[in-house]
């Protein structure tokens, strides 16, 4: 019973964020989220190249539990 409660009202844990889930945002969507993450991301560059900025920022800084802000584009996790 308490383990189905603890279950219930616990942490959840945060999924890590993907280069795929990042390839399946849009350019502006991806200047967005770096900028949640304070990098400034040129939507003039190709969408890979904007993938492996973004990417190789977020994996730098440990900041691989961002599921929250990808939900806020997706309606869900990824």
């Amino acid at each position: 019973m308490f383990s189905f409660l603890k279950n219930l009202f616990g942490p959840k844990p945060k999924k890590k964020i993907s280069r795929t889930a990042l390839q399946i945002m849009t350019k502006k969507e991806l200047e967005t989220l770096g900028r949640k993450y304070g990098i400034e991301l040129d939507r003039r560059f190709h969408k890979s190249d904007l993938v492996d900025q973004l990417y190789a920022y977020l994996r730098k800084l440990n900041k691989w539990t961002v599921g929250i802000v990808v939900q806020s584009y997706f309606g869900r996790m990824i």
